[in-house]
């Protein structure tokens, strides 16, 4: 299963901020000069008008976060066994298809209208299974989201403040930022700070 959750908010987020970004300096980005070396958030603007910016790759944080890797195995472990219960069914279902199939010459008219409204009625509960199913394991990967989203933010606060960071974008597959210079990289920082903290919680219990 995919983090498209976590990736689309994410995406959508950092697309509102660069399209802020871009509209505050529209006149001026053709006089960018490159990134200050030593100080590798800072972006210098020719007029004078400096920001710090850095981004976070959300494929490597969600695969190095270890908290947010144990809940998401537990969920495609929930996945998996939807998918066999689903299948085992659905074969079921079939089995008593192909045995009506060959049993409706020898029936009545009234014990064939019977059983087909018996298997119609199995069809209509393995739709139903299948769909809450999906709906359940949709809630689940919702709130798994919202948790990561939660944790990501009270990390990210800390570090805007230490280091006084005016804009933070996500990277991913699905992102508008398609390329960036790994000096404004602070993924490894924010994932330890996240296992760090889980790591505190674990020992608390």
């Amino acid at each position: 299963m995919k983090n498209n959750l976590v990736y689309i908010w994410l995406g959508l987020l950092s697309l509102a901020i660069l399209g802020v970004f871009l509209k505050m300096n529209e006149n001026k980005l053709g006089n960018t000069t490159k990134p200050n070396v030593t100080n590798p958030s800072e972006n210098i603007i020719s007029d004078g008008i400096s920001y710090k910016i850095a981004f976070v790759n959300t494929d490597s944080l969600v695969s190095k976060y270890e908290y947010h890797k144990g809940l998401r195995e537990k969920l495609e472990i929930k996945f998996r066994s939807m998918e066999r219960e689903l299948e085992r069914r659905s074969k079921v279902f079939q089995e008593n298809y192909q045995v009506l199939e060959q049993q409706a010459a020898n029936l009545s008219d009234a014990e064939l209208q019977m059983a087909q409204a018996e298997l119609m009625q199995k069809q209509q509960e393995l739709i139903a299974y299948r769909d809450q199913q999906a709906e359940s394991l949709s809630s689940e990967e919702a709130e798994l989201t919202k948790l990561l989203l939660q944790d990501l933010d009270s990390v990210l606060v800390n570090i805007q403040a230490e280091q006084n960071l005016d804009f933070i974008f996500s990277m991913n597959a699905a992102s508008f930022l398609l390329k960036a210079n790994n000096a404004y990289d602070i993924t490894p920082s924010i994932v330890s700070r996240l296992n760090t903290a889980h790591e505190k919680r674990k020992a608390k219990q």
